[in-house]
């Protein structure tokens, strides 16, 4: 299962991960360190609380780690969309 996430950065400095298909599925944090690593804890508790059973592969988070690494240099994450 792939499901892509964006990162954003706020005003302030800190940064939003969400994935766009599930509603409400964010976190936001003052540093890229880690941030797609909680990323995918989220999404996985998300998946879990619809009481829907995983699939025994891996959920990608298509590109959360090199969008964080774009982010970190200063430059606009170019994210990947499902399938393609």
């Amino acid at each position: 299962m792939e499901l892509a996430v964006t990162i954003t950065t706020r005003s302030d400095g800190s940064y939003v991960a969400r994935c766009p298909a599930l509603p409400g599925c964010q976190v936001a944090s003052k540093h890229l360190d880690g941030l797609p690593d909680e990323m995918e804890r989220l999404v996985r508790g998300y998946l879990a609380s619809l009481h829907r059973p995983l699939s025994k592969r891996p959920v990608r988070l298509t590109d959360a780690h090199r969008a964080a690494e774009q982010v970190q240099a200063g430059n606009r994450p170019q994210m990947d969309r499902p399938g393609e």
